[in-house]
């Protein structure tokens, strides 16, 4: 029985070790990623689907629980975003320099002082589209650091898809752009002069990751398949002319013949000096969705 007990007790003090110890390396993944997903949670049960969505929706200052499900959210999001401006500092505190750069103190500063304006102010309405999105975009990204910090081994398979949480970051820039474009319009009752500073701050951001992504993930094959999406637009536009010669002419219309000579022009251009940019990821995909768009009215279901 002692043999047993003095066993129990050393396979206890060995998992309590291992224990704490695998908490302690992967909690700075497994905690933010997990409060993300809690935000989240809050904006989606808060009605964000259901009485807001994508729409001009003005902060309406109510206490409902509802509405306080959406400023709990957002402020949540504040804690978050504090605490990734905290670890930066004690990067710089701990010199690794290597780890900060301009980009990402800019980013954790703007950050951080946009969701306290939203949060003191803008606590609702269409002001929960940008955290809503963002956690998206960073448990994604905290996903990718806890896999990443569980061994070399699914580092190494991991790793090609490294580049993609850039890419995923430029993509939710342009999405909250398109996103602000319709506070701007006069219809829209939403202060203007906040929109203006959270609209420059996501072009600043976006150019800012845009410069990283060129500076670090430069790749031959992003040249040659830019290539192969330009010779995509000119089999369109050499089709386009078929229809002309055939005269079919209810196929064929200004926007239709627009189209296709400005994405040929604009193709080469991408393709010349912008090869290895997110813009000619974002058009295979536009084609893609086309296509796929086209073929299955053919199918018979």
């Amino acid at each position: 029985m002692d043999f047993l007990h003095v066993a129990y007790k050393n396979f206890i003090e060995n998992v309590d070790k291992r224990l704490t110890s695998w908490v302690l390396i992967h909690s700075s993944s497994i905690v933010p990623m997990i409060v993300g997903i809690y935000i989240i949670l809050l904006l989606v049960n808060g009605g964000w689907y259901r009485d807001i969505f994508i729409y001009c929706v003005p902060v309406t200052y109510s206490t409902d629980p509802a509405s306080m499900k959406i400023a709990s959210g957002m402020w949540w999001t504040l804690i978050l975003k504090i605490v990734d401006l905290i670890e930066t500092e004690i990067f710089v505190l701990r010199k690794k320099n290597s780890q900060i750069t301009f980009l990402h103190v800019y980013h954790h500063i703007s950050t951080v002082l946009l969701i306290w304006l939203g949060v003191r102010y803008f606590a609702g309405g269409m002001a929960c589209f940008l955290p809503l999105v963002n956690c998206s975009i960073h448990v994604i990204m905290y996903t990718y650091y806890f896999l990443s910090s569980l061994g070399p081994e699914i580092q190494k398979l991991i790793l090609p898809y490294k580049p993609i949480l850039t890419i995923t970051q430029m993509v939710q820039f342009v999405v909250l752009l398109l996103h602000l474009i319709q506070a701007f319009l006069p219809s829209c009752n939403v202060p203007k002069l906040p929109v203006f500073i959270t609209f420059i701050n996501i072009i600043i951001n976006f150019l800012l990751f845009y410069n990283f992504y060129q500076k670090n993930y430069k790749n031959p094959k992003l040249l040659e398949g830019s290539w192969w999406a330009l010779l995509t637009k000119l089999v369109d536009l050499i089709e386009t002319g078929i229809f002309i010669l055939r005269k079919k002419n209810r196929q064929i219309s200004f926007l239709h013949l627009y189209h296709h000579v400005s994405t040929v022009l604009l193709g080469w251009m991408f393709g010349k000096y912008y090869a290895d940019g997110m813009v000619r990821l974002v058009q295979m995909f536009e084609k893609l969705f086309i296509d796929i768009n086209s073929y299955l009215p053919s199918l018979k279901w």
